[in-house]
């Protein structure tokens, strides 16, 4: 029987990526009374839309994201709303169950790599894509007018019977190539929700694994890594000298809701960590020759990618006959273009999508980057490459002597609020530049004018606060403002035909981009 309670003071931001924030108390905290209201709107807005809708929850392994996810299910029931709970389960998983399942909505408690304060909602639409643009704005504005929650008796439906081996079974016929596997890989969870599944499919497809004991489980305290990105050295310190003890080949970590995958390599008895720039050039390239292998012509497929990731990509598309399609910042978008092309009837000519912050997706099984399928996409391609006497580092310096160096560095500069960071935004806007680093400026693009879709003319990219100067010598520069937190960043792209070339443009770059954001 439903109840009706007064909304508590909500002043969260709900945006594209839904609400990411510090967990506590008080109207700017994530905290059962938020989530609460949060779910209120979620509900408003579904109901004024679908009759009898059903939502899928899942979360990460972060503290207090049970009661989360119970008082989200609480507000679902008192409005009627079905509720599945997958538990704790990777985010991707939740995308593929949206779909699996027939679902309207999916909803995710989690906050990803961020430190362990933190937590997450993010929502998915019935096409298992992150919520749109439009979608959030019309859900953010039920959040403001909520002045009452309706709270029922949740019983949810719990994990559906055979969804994890369905979804485990599609990521893995995404996976292109030979079933081979035969190295050893050491891999962490960073205790968050890839720990059974990742060694499960890796072992699965022959490979030997050696697991982080100390993050093996699921524990949102986060004990050895209170930053729990794989990004970061220190997250990934634990796996990479289990790596080297155990002479793995390759070490992998996954973030806490398994959606990004970091990748470090034992080469000449060192572990090299790879950017995520750096694993999607191998991926793509990679992917593309096991598919030409198997007697398949990419000609024409497509790659989706972000504006700010590897230049590198571009080359690597010329070479096989790729279109690269270039979105904003976010998997999301890569998302977005993988719906389109099914809606079109297109899906298959997909390939691949990649971003520079640690996520790859191979298939259209699900609409979001993938962890867990991007370690059995790794140690697939790291296993190929042993049997034929390299490893993932010289690979990728084989691959850049055949196309070019391109090599990207970020750097960023932090701001006490919003507004300064607007006036740094238009005075880059209004300064006229010929030469940036020595090299003229071809071609400077704006994307708050919503430009069109790099690889795409058809398509235009929403409207955002980006701009990028394109140099004479294939370099490049992109300058934003941070999206979650108080920086502007530059990413720099230097390029050469040797790595020396490349990394000296580079740093002419990054001298370039600290003069323009003083």
């Amino acid at each position: 029987m439903a109840s009706t309670v007064p909304a508590v003071s909500f002043s969260l931001h709900f945006g594209t990526g839904g609400i990411r924030a510090l967990m506590g108390e008080g109207p700017n905290r994530l905290n059962e009374g938020t989530v609460a209201v949060a779910t209120q709107g979620v509900s408003r807005w579904l109901l004024a839309t679908i009759d009898a809708p059903h939502v899928v929850i899942a979360r990460d392994c972060r503290e207090h994201g049970e009661e989360f996810v119970a008082m989200a299910s609480g507000v679902f029931a008192g409005n009627g709303i079905e509720v599945t709970d997958i538990g704790a389960a990777p985010t991707p998983m939740l995308s593929f169950a949206v779909r699996d399942l027939g679902c309207d909505l999916g909803l995710v408690l989690t906050a990803s790599h961020n430190a362990r304060d933190y937590n997450g909602y993010k929502v998915y639409g019935p096409d298992g894509c992150q919520g749109t643009t439009q979608m959030c704005g019309e859900i953010a504005r039920e959040i403001s007018r909520v002045a009452e929650v309706k709270l029922g008796d949740s019983e949810p439906d719990g994990m559906p019977a055979g969804l994890k081996d369905r979804y485990l079974d599609a990521l893995v016929n995404a996976v292109p190539g030979p079933r081979i596997g035969g190295i050893r890989i050491a891999y962490s969870p960073l205790n968050g929700t890839g720990w059974s599944l990742v060694p499960e499919i890796l072992r699965s497809n022959g490979f030997a694994v050696d697991v982080v004991f100390e993050q093996s489980q699921l524990d949102g305290r986060f004990p050895t890594c209170p930053y729990p990105n794989p990004e970061d050295a220190d997250a990934i310190l634990r796996v990479e000298r289990l790596a080297k003890r155990k002479k793995c080949h390759v070490a992998l970590a996954t973030d806490p809701d398994a959606d990004r995958v970091g990748v470090s390599v034992l080469h000449n008895e060192y572990m090299v960590s790879l950017s995520g720039d750096e694993v999607g050039e191998l991926l793509l390239d990679w992917v593309c020759r096991m598919h030409s292998d198997g007697g398949e012509d990419v000609s024409g497929r497509i790659a989706v990618s972000t504006v700010v990731t590897s230049a590198a990509l571009d080359a690597i598309c010329a070479k096989w006959g790729l279109l690269l399609r270039r979105t904003l910042t976010g998997f999301k978008f890569v998302g977005e273009q993988i719906g389109l092309l099914e809606s079109q009837g297109r899906a298959e000519e997909f390939l691949l999508g990649i971003e520079e912050s640690l996520g790859y997706l191979s298939g259209a099984y699900v609409r979001d980057k993938d962890g867990v399928q991007g370690c059995l996409m790794v140690a697939r391609m790291a296993a190929w490459y042993a049997e034929r006497g390299t490893d993932l580092v010289d690979a990728l310096a084989n691959l850049r002597a055949e196309i070019g160096w391109n090599i990207k560095s970020q750097i960023s500069l932090s701001f006490d609020d919003g507004e300064q960071m607007k006036l740094l935004m238009t005075r880059l806007r209004e300064s006229e530049r010929n030469e940036i680093a020595g090299r003229a400026v071809m071609e400077r693009v704006d994307y708050l004018g919503s430009a069109p879709m790099p690889g795409d003319a058809n398509q235009t990219l929403p409207s955002s606060d980006v701009l990028q100067w394109d140099l004479e010598d294939g370099s490049r520069l992109i300058i934003r403002p941070s999206g979650t937190e108080p920086k502007v960043k530059a990413y720099c792209f230097g390029y050469g035909k040797n790595e020396v070339q490349a990394r000296v443009m580079r740093g002419r770059l990054e001298v370039a981009a600290h003069e323009m954001l003083a």
